[in-house]
């Protein structure tokens, strides 16, 4: 008991050491290190396409993955016996539609409305304004220009 203790107290107080490890220097060739001036503008222009792209066609996957989990919901809802027995399963079925489907599809939905044809098409204009908003500027990144 006495080595197992021991051994516990050895791994809480030198856990905190792995993290100590110096993070690695950046390449040479890294990004920063080749492109010291700003992208040109149809890199950025097209970085906008695919990053609305990407969100939209993630976006849509997540939403058949929450139908699919709606009708889950529906399929427990549905095969509930109708007695009172059957109440607990009919139960975890609503629960199943109301805290989890629906609050997901709500969020989905935003998400799809932020990233629709028409916000991308503002985000161009925008960005040829030279006042892209700073959201999108933090969400460009390296693997969009590419």
């Amino acid at each position: 008991m006495k080595h197992l203790l021991l051994l516990l107290g050895l791994l809480v107080v030198c856990a905190p050491a792995g993290a100590q490890v110096p993070r690695p220097a950046a390449r040479p060739d890294s990004l920063g290190a080749l492109l010291p001036t700003p992208l040109a503008a149809p890199d950025t222009v097209a970085a906008l396409h695919r990053l609305f792209a990407a969100k939209r066609k993630r976006n849509s996957h997540f939403f058949i993955g929450t139908l699919g989990v709606a009708a889950l919901g529906g399929v427990v809802v549905g095969t509930a016996p109708s007695t009172w027995a059957g109440l607990d399963q009919a139960v975890l079925g609503i629960a199943i539609i109301a805290f989890v489907s629906l609050p997901a599809i709500v969020a989905e939905t935003v998400i799809a409305l932020d990233y629709n044809k028409k916000s991308e098409q503002q985000a161009i204009e925008s960005f040829q304004a030279r006042k892209l908003p700073r959201y999108l500027k933090r969400k460009m990144k390296a693997k969009y220009f590419q």
